[in-house]
């Protein structure tokens, strides 16, 4: 680990030490909140917001100060029984400008394009929605330097793009990621890793350009253009690298997932040859891994997803209230 990167770190870990916990609510229920921008504005450096369940957009942010923001989710109508609400915390557009090195977001239902071009930044357990928005990561923005870059968890329903001119990215770990496309760019230089990710959908594509990171354990349903990257047991439909390293070519992608709607549509059907095919015996794709994927992107903290309480008692009278609880990690 560099000096540098050693000294942010630590100046991010001291001022998360007294850390204030903010919510943010626009649902008409009282809370400090009832933006996203506003609050990132009124935040002190390592503050946490916390996005309410809501059916109405957040608006989008300008991050430039490290801070956590956790909302509930997304896709939580079609995983019944994970969080008490199946409202998500919409937002717009995320911009990750200098300044904002440290920051974590997580469990939000983003709907805008969210350009990413800090250092340490960490994207986790998010969904990327609406027509024609990506994960950007300094991507056409020339003369940029990140490093340690996080993504992990996430479900992109268009494009996650990396790199553009000369910008350099550098240890960026993409994990445990759904999306329709990653695109890395031909000019600029990446470095890092991409694991346990699924690129399949209509018009599906991976396309690594010069980037020079190591790929393994992931799935790919459709056209892939390996660049100058590193292969090691994923699973192509075509064949754009041999079938060495652990790599299978040509698979029929029909018997690989479950199938179904949401993002439990990718957990490995019996028999897929996904199973245990990833480096040391692992499955490969979302759910295996370190890090694995989690329904719905629950946010790593713990969760009250069931509440039942009578709707009355007599004056005196313990109210037994049962709450139902989980850890999300």
């Amino acid at each position: 680990m560099t000096r540098t990167l050693l000294v942010a770190l630590l100046t991010v870990a001291s001022t998360m030490a007294s850390a204030t916990i903010h919510r943010v609510n626009n649902a008409g229920i009282a809370a400090d909140f009832t933006t996203l921008q506003d609050a990132h504005d009124a935040a002190l450096p390592g503050d946490t917001l916390h996005l309410e369940p809501s059916g109405l957009s957040y608006g989008g942010c300008t991050f430039i100060k490290p801070l956590v923001v956790i909302g509930p989710g997304y896709f939580l109508n079609l995983n019944a029984g994970l969080q008490a609400s199946s409202a998500s915390a919409i937002t717009g557009g995320l911009l990750f400008e200098a300044g904002s090195e440290g920051c974590v977001v997580s469990g939000l239902d983003v709907q805008g394009q969210t350009t990413v071009k800090a250092s340490l930044v960490r994207v986790e357990r998010c969904r990327f929605s609406g027509g024609g928005m990506n994960l950007n990561i300094a991507y056409n923005f020339a003369g940029l330097n990140l490093t340690g870059v996080v993504v992990n968890g996430c479900h992109v329903a268009n494009n996650v793009n990396v790199g553009a001119g000369n910008s350099t990215v550098s240890d960026l770990t993409i994990s445990n990621t759904y999306a329709r496309q990653f695109n890395f760019a031909t000019s600029g230089s990446t470095s890092g890793e991409m694991l346990h990710c699924v690129a399949v959908g209509a018009g599906s594509t991976a396309l690594f350009g010069g980037s020079g990171m190591i790929i393994s354990n992931s799935i790919f349903d459709g056209s892939v253009t390996p660049g100058a990257s590193t292969y090691q047991n994923n699973l192509f439909s075509q064949a754009p690298v041999p079938a060495t390293n652990g790599n299978q070519v040509n698979v029929d992608m029909s018997t690989v997932f479950v199938g179904g709607a949401g993002d439990a549509q990718f957990a490995l059907a019996p028999g897929s040859p996904a199973l245990g095919a990833g480096t040391g015996g692992v499955d490969c794709g979302l759910f295996a891994g370190a890090e694995p994927y989690q329904l719905s992107g629950l946010p790593p903290v713990p969760a009250i997803f069931q509440f039942t309480a009578p709707t009355s008692t007599d004056q005196g009278t313990p109210l037994p209230v049962t709450l139902g609880s989980r850890t999300n990690n």
